[in-house]
């Protein structure tokens, strides 16, 4: 299934990950696919605005299941069934695409492609001394409109995500000093870029699993997301097994809980049929087709687990059968909540 119609419906508060602040205002507002996104949205602190890459070229970043689908310029198909190197996994949906070791090469390709690093788990660089990673070819992005089917090819199993390019430069979230057209994220100035990424086992070839943190598609199986379970941001060690411990407040800025969550692909379904994706990861300017938080879907009040969540009905029977819920669980914002439990509407 590709992004073409889906919606996002979102409400929540500010949020921010125990893996790195995320400073996200949601609000309560219905955004279909190709609107403007959600209005009076925090960003990341320090986060700068990527400059609009031009329109890469047709066939980088599709999705591929043989070279010949990737065109006569020499662009190759990452396999669904053919592990990366570190044995990190396999590319859901496959991608056309090329070994890099910097921007210029991939943008013969197309125009604001970047050479990206598919080790990023999620974002993290630290791999280790002496470790080399190749790194591949990614049809450039930006955040915000236009979305779904203009966005990295549709794909629901490719979101556009932050990526550090090659000697990616340090900076600070206090005071970013980056490239114009890169964002300060986690300590590197980062490109965006539509880079794969599952959003649960259903993405990946038969006898493969959806790792939640990579968003690559594993023989062996990883821990799965407990999506929606309340999660402690300081434990010792992760209490969300393959996922990370969102916190939420409120709009003024009071902690309101936290919850196991992971990234996803904003306006699929996500967490293994346990969740939707509705969260952005990098404030106002979103879209279907980025990077986001997974929300747990619900079917009434009594199934959110996170104190003073409620489950806010979708409202129409599209979202209920794409999503298998009648709704979301959020933080009460004293509007109306399903409070008797039900079946969602069944597919026509």
């Amino acid at each position: 299934m590709n992004l073409t119609g889906l919606a996002v419906v979102v409400g929540c508060a500010l949020a921010f990950s125990a893996c790195g602040k995320a400073d996200l205002r949601v609000p309560s507002v219905n955004t279909a696919p190709g609107s403007a996104g959600a209005a009076n949205a925090g960003a990341e602190a320090g986060e700068g605005n990527p400059v609009d890459p031009p329109s890469p070229s047709p066939e980088l970043g599709a999705a591929c299941a043989s070279d010949a689908e990737c065109g006569a310029n020499g662009l190759t198909c990452l396999g669904t069934d053919s592990d990366l190197a570190l044995g990190l996994g396999a590319v859901p949906g496959g991608l056309c695409t090329h070994t890099c070791t910097s921007d210029a090469e991939c943008q013969d390709f197309g125009s604001g492609a970047v050479c990206g690093n598919l080790a990023e788990v999620p974002l993290a660089l630290d791999l280790g001394a002496g470790t080399t990673v190749r790194r591949y070819c990614m049809a450039g992005c930006s955040l915000g409109a236009p979305g779904g089917s203009s966005k990295c090819h549709a794909r629901e199993e490719a979101a556009c995500r932050p990526f550090a390019p090659p000697h990616a430069q340090r900076c600070a979230t206090t005071k970013p000093q980056c490239p114009d057209g890169l964002s300060c994220f986690r300590g590197y100035c980062r490109e965006f870029a539509c880079g794969p990424r599952c959003n649960d086992d259903q993405e990946c070839e038969a006898g493969r699993h959806c790792d939640p943190r990579s968003g690559l598609c594993t023989v062996g199986a990883r821990p799965k997301t407990p999506i929606g379970t309340p999660c402690d941001p300081d434990a010792p060690s992760n209490p969300c097994e393959g996922g990370n411990c969102l916190v939420l407040f409120d709009e003024n800025d009071v902690k309101t809980g936290s919850f196991c969550t992971q990234s996803c692909v904003i306006g699929a379904p996500c967490g293994n049929g346990r969740g939707a994706c509705q969260l952005p990861r990098f404030g106002e300017n979103f879209e279907v087709g980025d990077i986001g938080y997974c929300q747990p879907t619900c079917n009434c009040n009594a199934e959110c687990q996170v104190a003073g969540d409620e489950c806010v009905a979708w409202g129409d029977s599209k979202s209920e059968q794409l999503y298998s819920s009648k709704g979301v669980c959020q933080h009460s914002n004293g509007g109306p909540s399903l409070t008797e439990c039900g079946p969602a509407s069944a597919p026509n």
